[in-house]
């Protein structure tokens, strides 16, 4: 399991002060049946997704047939309408997308001629 998420998990439980820098919203965390959850504005629980599960993430929001490979702000807007993170994905997304093999093939040049 991630450390970071046992470490706010273990905050919860104990009823402790959570004060991360990426997490503002703290008193909105929550667990329920062991997954740790932020509760959004609309009231729609957001799943806290593990560092260790960010690659499989971003895999499904940018390689999937129904992703399309389109590009940092789109991967990066899906995942957030679904998932929240701790720390890093923002710039994890970004070198996601900028390493991706197909995105590099088939990517348009933006130079003039």
């Amino acid at each position: 399991m991630d450390n970071e998420i046992s470490v706010v998990k273990l905050a919860i439980k104990a009823g402790d002060r959570i004060d991360f820098q990426d997490v503002k919203n703290a008193n909105q965390l929550m667990i329920e049946r062991g997954t740790l959850y932020l509760k959004s504005k609309a009231g729609i629980n957001l799943v806290i997704v593990p560092k260790h599960k960010q690659l499989q993430s971003c895999s499904l929001y940018h390689d999937a047939i129904t992703s399309g490979h389109l590009g940092f702000e789109k991967t990066f807007r899906s995942l957030e309408a679904r998932s929240r993170y701790l720390s890093g994905i923002k710039i994890f997304v970004y070198d996601y997308c900028k390493s991706c093999n197909t995105c590099q093939k088939f990517k348009l040049s933006t130079s003039t001629f």
